[in-house]
């Protein structure tokens, strides 16, 4: 961490033009090797005025001023799209001889909790947690050469694709793992974090990708008590209306911005 360098825009935002030009340079230099980055002067487009007034405010009015704009226009479609997928995918996410998924939990004897974690619920969560990390590790390859938006929507198509086959497969490991895939959906969250990097102003940021855990995590802990109480009873319908939530959030995917390229960045 103590290598890592400031972010040239906070730098310049607070008056340090020499330094920010600096880790431009050093940039520059990691990207194309021994090439020199010519730059004596640097301008930010954006102002920063809605930052620099809000340190005179009170804490509450601080957060008010950082959360208030992102759903206003010109914020407001981006911010609803975003935190719509968000809202969709945590829900479903964070969370046989000859019988469906559904038949297989409907059926489970339920067993009263002794405070004890057993050792097959460990090695559960260390396989997902695994395949997650593994998954998120090839999507960071994948995202280059295919875009955000595109990466995003094949990993909402993977997991509706998962969700109904979950409701017809009646070979219990198969059924698991399509159970496991329809998870994966959260790995959509890298992705929807980007997007609000590079959707909003400098001095909403923080703010933007904190409010993206905020709803991640709070819809998630709702869905555990949906699942929970409608799991055994209800899991059909259940497992339905998560496929047409995925699916509405598929449909509000395809209206995320297009990927800047590199010329839009002023990269050569």
């Amino acid at each position: 961490m103590f290598a890592i360098k400031e972010s040239p825009k906070l730098l310049l935002s607070k008056g340090k033009e020499p330094s920010a030009i600096e880790v431009l340079q050093s940039m520059y230099a990691s990207n194309h090797g021994s090439k020199c980055l010519s730059v004596t002067s640097i301008s930010l487009s954006e102002s920063l005025t809605a930052a620099t007034s809000s340190r005179d405010c009170s804490y509450i009015q601080t957060i008010w001023n950082q959360t208030a704009p992102l759903f206003k226009p010109p914020l407001l479609k981006n911010s609803v799209i975003l935190y719509y997928i968000l809202l969709c995918s945590f829900m479903t996410g964070d969370n046989n001889d000859g019988k469906t998924f559904c038949a297989v939990a409907s059926t489970a004897v339920t067993v009263e909790c002794d405070n004890i974690v057993q050792p097959m619920t460990l090695y559960i969560t260390m396989v997902n947690s695994g395949l997650t990390t593994t998954l998120n590790i090839i999507l960071t390859f994948l995202v280059g050469p295919l875009g955000k938006k595109t990466t995003t929507v094949l990993v909402l198509i993977v997991s509706i694709a998962a969700g109904i086959l979950l409701l017809l497969v009646r070979q219990q490991l198969i059924s698991i793992g399509l159970f496991f895939i329809f998870l994966f959906v959260v790995l959509v969250l890298g992705n929807i974090n980007i997007y609000l990097v590079e959707l909003n102003p400098t001095h909403l940021r923080g703010m933007a990708t904190s409010l993206s855990v905020v709803v991640a995590r709070g819809f998630g802990f709702i869905s555990v008590q949906i699942i929970g109480s409608l799991l055994q009873s209800h899991c059909t319908s259940m497992i339905t209306g998560y496929i047409i939530l995925i699916t509405s959030d598929l449909i509000v995917a395809f209206f995320l911005p297009q990927d800047k390229n590199k010329s839009q960045f002023g990269v050569s």
